[in-house]
This record gives C-alpha cells, sequence and structure tokens, in this order.
C-alpha cells in the first residue's frame, strides 16, 4: 500500500487543498507540505490559516512552514496575502504544544531584517520562557538581528 505522501504526491492543488481536511492527520500534514512548493494566493493562505488550528500538532507546523517559508515557494510567487508574521508570532506565544512553539521560532528567526514586534516577541521568550531551545532559538535571532544592523549603520 501507499504511503499518505506517495498518495498525495500524485494529486493536483484541488484535490490537495481539499485532502487540508481529510480525516487522516497523515494525509493533512502531507498535503500542507505538499502544497508549500505552491505559489501562496489566498486559497492556499486560507487553507493553512485553517490548518494552524489543527488538532494535529504536526499538521499545524507543517501549515506554518507552508504560510512562513518563502524559500520552499515558486521564484515567481506573489504577495503573501496575508499577515505570516502575526499568524506565526501567535503560535510562538500561544500554541498548546512546544513542538509547534519551536517552530514558529525557527520560521521568525531568519527574517531579514526583523521586523520590531519579532524581536519584541524574542525578548518576551527569552524573559518569559524556560525551554532551553526556545531560549536559543530568540537568543540567536537577537544576536544574528543586532549584527545584520550593526552592518547596515553608517560608519
Amino acid at each position: 500500500m501507499d504511503s499518505p505522501r506517495d498518495r498525495l504526491a500524485q494529486l493536483d492543488r484541488a484535490a490537495l487543498l481539499e485532502a487540508v481536511s481529510d480525516p487522516d492527520p497523515a494525509v493533512r500534514y502531507w498535503a500542507c507540505r505538499l502544497l508549500d512548493h505552491h505559489e501562496l494566493d489566498t486559497t492556499i493562505a486560507n487553507r493553512m490559516l485553517a490548518a494552524v488550528e489543527d488538532r494535529n500538532k504536526k499538521v499545524r507546523q507543517a501549515a506554518l512552514h507552508t504560510l512562513a517559508c518563502e524559500a520552499c515557494k515558486p521564484d515567481d510567487s506573489a504577495c503573501f496575502p496575508i499577515d505570516v508574521v502575526g499568524v506565526v508570532l501567535g503560535k510562538l506565544r500561544g500554541d498548546r504544544s512546544l513542538r509547534v512553539r519551536r517552530a514558529a521560532a525557527g520560521l521568525m528567526m531568519w527574517k531579514n531584517p526583523m521586523e520590531p514586534r519579532i524581536l519584541r516577541a524574542f525578548r518576551r521568550v527569552l524573559r518569559d520562557e524556560t525551554d532551553p531551545i526556545l531560549r536559543s532559538k530568540a537568543e540567536k535571532a537577537l544576536h544574528f538581528s543586532s549584527v545584520y544592523s550593526s552592518a547596515l549603520s553608517p560608519r
């Protein structure tokens, strides 16, 4: 029998969008992962917004990645039709899964240059979180931001 990933690889965009609502969390996960390599339009963005609230943490994590990872999108991908940073920071602040919060931190730590709200979120992580991996990501992101800002400052 084919794996969920193998079955989904054969599907077109419309079928993948439908699969995001499949009863099987593995199918939902792989649908999100495969949609990650499509241009992020309003339809996909709205499906991913629903999926970031999925009951399964792996599906939530995959949906966040699909929304936020610009490197996975086609070169001609349009501007994102939603406030991706706001969605990801919301998950960093309040997802019930540490795994999803860590993934959200990882997605935001390489935004270049960092927005003030990302910097505030990472400072909050350092102030409030005890998880060493989350704290490490926040420290790296804040360090990267300061190095980047220094490089852009006129001398």
